[in-house]
């Protein structure tokens, strides 16, 4: 590997690093509008925003994933 890509992909990394970084916050802030919609009654709301950490984990390492894939191929 050229030095090129071995660069490129510690810079993925630092990005999938920065993403899990931030993913406590994430879940943190999901957790409480999770809550203030299920006090409303808002079962459905609840229900959905209980979702966004697990679509957010699967996108982030999916792109970074993909563009260390991109990068070594």
């Amino acid at each position: 590997m050229t030095l090129l890509k071995i660069g490129s992909v510690l810079l993925v990394l630092v990005l999938l690093l920065a993403f899990l970084i931030i993913m406590p916050t994430l879940i943190d802030s999901t957790t409480t509008a999770s809550a203030q919609a299920t006090a409303v009654g808002d079962a459905g709301s609840a229900s959905l925003i209980q979702i966004l950490p697990l679509l957010a984990s699967i996108s982030g390492v999916g792109v970074s994933l993909l563009l260390i894939y991109k990068v070594v191929k």
